[in-house]
């Protein structure tokens, strides 16, 4: 709705046009039961001045006393542009009502362009005589062309990196009714999300008298890639503009990550750690984060999750590693391993064997049975050798 008082010229005279006013009328509102020419009737209109733009909603009323509550009453609004007298109609922009017990008349105008300007005039009398209110004197100003100027138009940067976008518009004296909004599209035809909207705090930065806002984004990371665009203008108009938008690329950090060691061999019941080391951000961002993997004997892949059975992983961004350690180990855990850090980096992955505990163990006791017999035997071919050289040394010392 318009705003009223002082904000425009206070109405023109009427002169000679009431003449032609107060014989116009649109329609009538049964107040009583039987006409009374003698009644007088103090008609009071507001606002005085109505002052809006193009688009906007303006609401003039109208009451009036008499001194005789039994008259058949009329009623009529009428409004005068550059001295041309026309009758107003009632239309879906245009909203007539009346309210008998109340003895008020309004007139609402909805979506005002400039040609709604000019003086509005309610009338209420008898057949006889119509008592004209004071006037409005409409002005609707044509809202002036928005223009907006949104740079850069392409930002590639890396992830973790802060960047920020600016738009300028036109300056305008009635800057306090604006607002300034942020949208974000994720990719060609998606559904638009609103990033800040006017007067946001944080990272949004906005001064309506110089036609200047901004947005910046910190740490960004892969899924904050999409086109930016703000947007000028005025909800209570429905009414904007709009800069051609920022197309924001960026590009996933190569966490540079080694994996080691390369092979575990292990027999049952054992530890073992696997780490992958990578490069330490300086600004580590919370949306980062490692997978790990198994390929098993029986060749399918699986995700591995943390504190499952034997298996617990650890992530230190500030370190640079991550690593997976299995306890009490089983031949069961045997295959190949890495870590997976998305589109970041990956290991080179480590293949694990576990051995059968109780076959090495049979394994060491044949061992230990072969060096035995080997012994026994080397031993008894010492004992026969001696047995043989002291025969051979009692014949020669009988010869003698």
């Amino acid at each position: 709705m318009g705003s009223a008082g002082g904000l425009c010229s206070s109405p023109r005279a009427w002169g000679c046009g009431w003449n032609v006013i107060r014989l116009l009328c649109f329609a009538f509102i049964n107040w009583g039961a039987a006409e009374n020419t003698a009644a007088v009737i103090v008609v009071n209109q507001t606002p005085p001045s109505i002052c809006a733009m193009e688009g906007s909603e303006f609401t003039i009323e109208c009451t009036f006393n008499t001194s005789n509550n039994s008259t058949r009453w009329f009623a009529e609004w009428n409004k005068i542009r550059n001295n041309v007298t026309a009758k107003v109609n009632g239309t879906d922009r245009i909203i007539l009502s009346a309210d008998p017990e109340k003895r008020s008349l309004s007139l609402t105008v909805k979506k005002a362009d400039v040609t709604d300007s000019g003086t509005y005039v309610c009338g209420v009398g008898s057949k006889d005589v119509i008592y004209p209110g004071t006037g409005t004197q409409v002005t609707i100003d044509e809202i002036p062309k928005l223009m907006v100027n949104q740079t850069p138009a392409n930002i590639h940067e890396s992830e973790g990196s802060d960047l920020t976008m600016e738009c300028t518009f036109t300056v305008w004296n009635k800057h306090k009714i604006l607002d300034v909004k942020w949208y974000k599209h994720n990719r060609t035809g998606a559904t638009k999300k609103e990033l800040m909207s006017e007067r946001g705090g944080g990272s949004a930065a906005l001064d309506l008298e110089k036609g200047f806002a901004s947005f910046t984004l910190k740490n960004v990371n892969v899924t904050d890639a999409g086109t930016y665009i703000c947007e000028v203008g005025s909800t209570a108009w429905n009414w904007s503009a709009s800069g051609a938008g920022t197309q924001v690329t960026i590009a996933p950090v190569d966490l540079l990550v080694t994996q080691s060691p390369a092979f575990v061999n292990e027999e049952e019941g054992k530890q073992l750690t696997i780490d992958c080391r990578f490069r330490a951000l300086e600004k580590p961002s919370t949306k980062y984060s490692v997978k790990w993997y198994k390929n098993g004997t029986d060749g399918h892949e699986k995700e591995l999750k943390n504190k499952t059975g034997s298996l617990t992983t650890t992530l230190d961004f500030s370190a640079g590693l991550a690593s997976l350690t299995l306890t009490n180990t089983s031949m069961s855990d045997s295959g190949f391993y890495r870590c997976d850090f998305g589109k970041n980096g990956r290991g080179n992955g480590t293949r694990v064997t576990i051995r059968d505990k109780r076959r090495n163990a049979s394994r060491v006791l044949f061992i230990i049975r072969m060096v035995l017999g080997a012994l026994v035997i080397i031993l008894a071919v010492i004992i026969i050798t001696e047995c043989v050289m002291s025969e051979k040394r009692a014949a020669v010392s009988r010869t003698i």
